[in-house]
């Protein structure tokens, strides 16, 4: 999950350590304003999918659907 104290490493160091690693799917949780930003792996880069908001239901690469308000839950 993001915080505002680490959303500067998060979009940055960590995106890049895992696109060297290869790491295909990357979501980034942002608990308040209940964001999910779904990314993947395309030739070295990573590209935005989707964003998503509240207690939607969605599909987030790689899994099927997922209910939103699962993931904010404490």
């Amino acid at each position: 999950m993001i915080s505002s104290s680490t959303e500067a490493t998060d979009r940055g160091k960590k995106m890049r350590i895992y696109r060297r690693e290869g790491v295909r799917h990357l979501w980034l949780l942002c608990p308040s304003p209940r964001t999910l930003e779904v990314y993947r792996l395309e030739g070295g880069r990573y590209s935005l999918l989707g964003t998503f908001e509240g207690d939607d239901v969605v599909r987030a690469e790689p899994f099927d659907a997922i209910a939103l308000a699962v993931l904010w839950r404490g």
